[in-house]
Parts: C-alpha cells; sequence; structure tokens
C-alpha cells in the first residue's frame, strides 16, 4: 500500500480475484483498515479515531471534529457478505465528494 489512489484500484483486484472468502469477516475488514488508510491518506481532514456508542467502541474514519464518521473497516466486508459488486474506487470518490460538498454542515 503507497497511501495513494492507487491503492484503491489495488484493493479491488483483491476482491475481484475473491481472494479472501466471504465467510472470513476479520480478513475482509483488515482490507477496510488499508481502505481506511487510503481514505486518509488522499481525503484532507479524514483520521482515524475510536469512537464509543452504545454498541461498543471501534475505530472509525472521521472528517474533523465532526459528526462525519465512515465506518471503513466494515465498508468494504458487508458489501462482500452481501454479495453486492463494489467499485473500491467510486466507494473513495463517494466519501470524498460527500466529505467535499457536504461534511461543513455537520458539527
Amino acid at each position: 500500500m503507497s497511501g495513494s489512489k492507487s491503492d484503491f484500484q489495488l484493493l479491488q483486484r483483491i476482491l475481484d480475484a475473491k481472494l479472501i472468502p466471504k465467510t472470513r469477516t476479520w480478513e475482509l475488514q483488515a482490507l477496510g483498515v488499508a481502505f481506511g488508510d487510503s481514505l486518509v491518506a488522499t481525503v484532507p481532514g479524514l483520521a482515524w479515531w475510536q469512537v464509543t456508542d452504545e454498541y461498543g467502541t471501534d475505530p472509525t474514519v472521521r472528517y474533523r471534529e465532526t459528526t462525519v464518521q465512515i465506518n471503513a473497516l466494515t465498508a468494504l466486508s458487508k458489501r462482500v457478505e452481501r454479495s453486492e459488486g463494489i467499485e473500491v474506487e467510486k466507494l473513495a470518490e463517494h466519501f470524498s465528494k460527500f466529505i467535499e460538498t457536504e461534511a461543513k454542515k455537520f458539527k
């Protein structure tokens, strides 16, 4: 992983090759960590945070000190587990555009 947009293409190749079965949640979530690292590296204002709610404490990618959070840990795994098609780069672009256009509205 290089910390650049090319990481999204690498993640796509891993998913397309089905190297990790959908039953291996923890391994798929490791890809989510790599996805989150790439988002943090390419989208200004994003950083990893630990967030605690009524369900426990989890790592999340958060925009500055706002309520805007991306659950990168499961962003890929939940889609694989539901047998949904994933376009990693488009998903990253969606998050990036949301941050750019909408995140400033949130506290």
